[in-house]
């Protein structure tokens, strides 16, 4: 189980808190939604529980123990925004293959084109470009899947065909997912419960 327990969170020491004693748990295969207004701190609170950001107090465990340090991450979170988290002077081949084969079966699911592998991150269209993003965690040691505003912004068959695919991993793989969404409609369609915040 991923648990956030008592996180309480602010960016500068002159500002309101982001997050006070927030709490929650996470099971494995689990889907849970996070709703609620901008500004509460949904994405901070992803980011804690990624390791991005430490919590100035609370902790984050997973399965009773501190989040590793070192290796692969086994919570991966997807922004709104995948050129943010892909290196731009590598290519698509490499930026898949820093974690798992650019073969896996993920890039037919995702319809990934193989002729994008020898492309630059620049040239492919944000769509193209979240697929990428999804296609490098899905892999057996990502556990916790963090979808941020995932596919906000894009077309409804690029979104379908990134959940079917997350969602067929999650279940083949027990991995767990917390979906945050101002998308209602999606949240109860796709997650196990929903927490508004």
């Amino acid at each position: 189980m991923l648990k956030a327990e008592n996180i309480t969170f602010r960016y500068h020491r002159n500002q309101p808190y982001i997050l006070e004693n927030v709490s929650l748990r996470i099971a494995d295969g689990e889907i849970v939604g996070l709703s609620g207004p901008s500004g509460r701190g949904k994405t901070t609170l992803a980011k804690i529980l990624a390791g991005y950001l430490k919590p100035l107090s609370g902790t984050v465990t997973l399965d009773s123990m501190s989040l590793p340090s070192k290796g692969y991450n086994p919570i991966q979170l997807i922004f709104q925004h995948p050129e943010l988290a892909i290196n731009p002077r590598w290519r698509i081949r490499q930026v898949l293959g820093e974690v798992q084969s650019p073969k896996n079966d993920y890039l037919h699911r995702l319809s990934l084109d193989t002729a994008w592998l020898d492309r630059y991150p620049h040239e492919l269209s944000g769509g193209e470009l979240q697929r990428v993003a999804v296609a490098r965690v899905l892999n057996e040691n990502t556990r916790y899947f963090i979808a941020d505003e995932m596919t906000a912004m894009l077309d409804a068959v690029t979104q379908a065909q990134i959940w079917d695919a997350v969602l067929e991993h999650a279940r083949l793989h027990n991995m767990s997912i917390l979906m945050i969404s101002h998308d209602d409609a999606l949240l109860e369609a796709i997650c196990d419960r929903v927490v508004i915040v």
